[in-house]
């Protein structure tokens, strides 16, 4: 027995026997006393409450009853308890082992005590890890997948008996690979081979080169041509052996491919529009002192045919002299100091200057550290300008003949728009027992086609109206054009369940067809774009603001009127994300298909428009899933 006793005494294992009803204290050793942190001695005989916070004695009491006679005799479990180590608190995990003895008489209940923080903590930082790694293989596949640039691993294909490779096997491939091979929707690349995927490898020599990027292990980097089908596009291709195969990155280069090749024509139309100008344009470098790096003289390195053509025989030495070894005089006269100014202050300038009997207006620009002069005859100036503006009033006859036409054409268009809506629909009465379901199918989109084209016509011919016509603003109680907006839309708002809360709005100086065209697109945008989960809440608002708080884009074109209207029009609906918030005014620019939302992409356009057209401005601020405000700055009625 006296084994026992100094086994239990000196034991590292935090141990205690508690005795009687309430627990108390009857045995305890120097472990369990230091693990708690009991300063009091001896323990014996002591309550739990006595020696331990009342957090610690609480859960303790929990662990000794979860023993009993109607119970188990002997329970393990895994607790959270916070101790003090050191002055300081931190959570520690235990094992407690707590074992009823019904023999003595009173009963008796042992605990042991096993910290094992450490396994607890390292399970924990494993799971932790576990978790990263896998989403970092997540944030691998999304990169892989939102890569702009299209990556496939491929394994090679080798004949069994000669071993000879004879073909590739796609093992990998991003969405962007998937795109680019232009397969079918819901196929992908992965599994297939690239002869019978790409035939058209073969004659191009791709397969051949990437054949030796496998064998002799050079990489491999090819702008090519792809033609195939119905391919036809510019690829740069980087190829790196892997194991028995390669990697490949390629990027669609077609963009840029047919940038370059327009760029070179713009660039031989530029040099033919300057050679055929009737104005003498030419390039010159400054030279500059090399220590004190002033502008000391002027060296041609460009000039038009019109430039060559003035300067006659002398043009090789002009292309290849400097101007002050060309003409000495020059030096130190206002025309040299001009060329000097320009390039050292980069303003433009311009000035008259007569050579024989003609007068020229030369004007001089920087362009790098050089001038470009350009001189034009004005002896017939008067001349041009009255050609020059008999011109402009033809242009503009013609301009308004084809406003005119344009919208008289667009007007008429939605004549046979009506004219197939109504013999659609006499088919579909008519005739509906002669049509099969996939002829009723046709007639349905037919008609939902020629409703689309209505509605687009409708919102181009209101966008156009919006700055062609030329109305004469008055005085609009935008609270009364609210309500009766409202009570047109009722039936669309009591389809929709929503609610929409108008505080009082101010009068406006504006035409109140165009404003109501605004607050309806705004309103109807609210009510469609909607979520699923909450009935629509569209809550209508105004505040006046100085000029000072308006947005930096409408304080350039401010009015003269001391103060803005700044009306709010907030929803709850799905929101917009903020990279979108310009892409959603511009017209046909939507940000979900037909088959989510209907529409024709215009509305926000033409609240835009008419926002400018009344001096104002438009912005919207959103939160996805949260709602968006749409605020429109107008100004206040001077």
């Amino acid at each position: 027995m006296e084994f026992l006793a100094t086994l239990f005494h000196y034991a590292p294992t935090p141990m205690a026997v508690f005795q009687g009803e309430d627990r108390r204290i009857q045995l305890a050793n120097p472990a369990w006393c230091q693990y708690w942190n009991v300063r009091v001695a001896p323990v014996e005989g002591l309550l739990l409450t006595d020696v331990l916070t009342a957090g610690q004695a609480a859960l303790y009491t929990q662990l000794l009853d979860s023993v009993g006679v109607a119970g188990p005799s002997e329970t393990t479990r895994t607790i959270t308890v916070t101790v003090e180590r050191d002055g300081e608190l931190e959570e520690r995990y235990l094992r407690v082992v707590t074992t009823l003895t019904p023999s003595l008489s009173p009963v008796c209940v042992g605990t042991i005590i096993t910290d094992i923080t450490e396994t607890v903590q390292a399970q924990q930082r494993a799971d932790r890890l576990a978790r990263e790694q896998e989403v970092h293989r997540w944030m691998m596949r999304e990169a892989l997948d939102n890569s702009p640039v299209a990556i496939v691993v491929a394994g090679s294909v080798r004949d069994e008996r000669t071993a000879e490779l004879i073909d590739f096997e796609y093992r990998l491939a991003n969405r962007e690979t998937n795109r680019l091979s232009s397969l079918p929707e819901g196929e992908e690349l992965v599994g297939r081979r690239m002869l019978s995927t790409f035939p058209g490898d073969i004659d191009s020599g791709v397969f051949d080169q990437f054949k030796a990027v496998v064998e002799t292990g050079e990489p491999l980097a090819i702008e090519t041509h792809y033609q195939h089908g119905s391919i036809d596009k510019w690829f740069y291709i980087r190829v790196v052996k892997h194991s028995d195969g390669f990697v490949q990155t390629t990027l669609d280069i077609t963009p840029v491919k047919e940038a370059e090749a327009a760029i070179e024509q713009q660039a031989d139309l530029l040099r033919s529009i300057l050679d055929n100008s009737q104005t003498a344009i030419s390039l010159h470098n400054a030279i500059r002192d090399p220590v004190t790096r002033q502008v000391i003289d002027f060296k041609t390195v460009l000039a038009n045919k019109r430039a060559r053509e003035s300067w006659g025989d002398r043009v090789e030495q002009y292309m290849n002299q400097t101007l002050l070894t060309l003409r000495p005089e020059v030096a130190g006269t206002p025309e040299f100091n001009r060329y000097v100014q320009v390039v050292d202050s980069g303003e433009p300038a311009q000035f008259d200057h007569g050579f024989g009997s003609r007068m020229y207006s030369i004007n001089v620009a920087r362009a790098g550290d050089g001038i470009v002069l350009s001189s034009v005859d004005i002896t017939r100036d008067r001349q041009y300008q009255r050609e020059l503006e008999q011109i402009n009033a033809e242009l503009r006859r013609s301009n308004e003949g084809l406003q005119a036409f344009a919208y008289i054409a667009s007007h008429d268009l939605q004549e046979p728009l009506r004219k197939i809506t109504a013999f659609s629909s006499i088919l579909t009465s008519q005739y509906a027992d002669q049509l099969d379901a996939s002829g009723q199918m046709i007639i349905t989109r037919m008609q939902l086609a020629a409703e689309r084209m209505s509605a687009l016509i409708r919102d181009l011919l209101a966008y156009a109206r919006i700055g062609n016509q030329h109305t004469s603003f008055s005085a609009v109680d935008l609270t009364q054009l609210v309500r009766d907006l409202l009570d047109d839309m009722e039936i669309t708002i009591q389809t929709a369940g929503a609610t929409v809360k108008v505080e009082p709005l101010p009068q406006l100086w504006g035409d109140s067809v165009q404003l109501r065209q605004l607050m309806q697109n705004l309103l109807s945008n609210a009510l469609k774009f909607k979520r699923d989960d909450r009935p629509p809440v569209v809550q209508i608002s105004s505040e006046q603001i100085p000029v000072s708080q308006l947005p930096a884009t409408l304080l350039a074109s401010v009015r003269a009127t001391p103060a803005y209207w700044l009306i709010h029009v907030a929803d709850n609906g799905i929101g917009v994300s903020p990279e979108y918030y310009e892409r959603i005014f511009e017209v046909f620019q939507r940000l979900h298909g037909r088959n989510q939302y209907s529409g024709t992409g215009i509305g926000l356009a033409i609240v835009r428009k008419v926002a400018e057209q009344h001096g104002g401005l438009v912005v919207v601020k959103s939160e996805p899933n949260v709602g968006s405000t749409f605020s429109i700055y107008l100004p206040v009625i001077e």
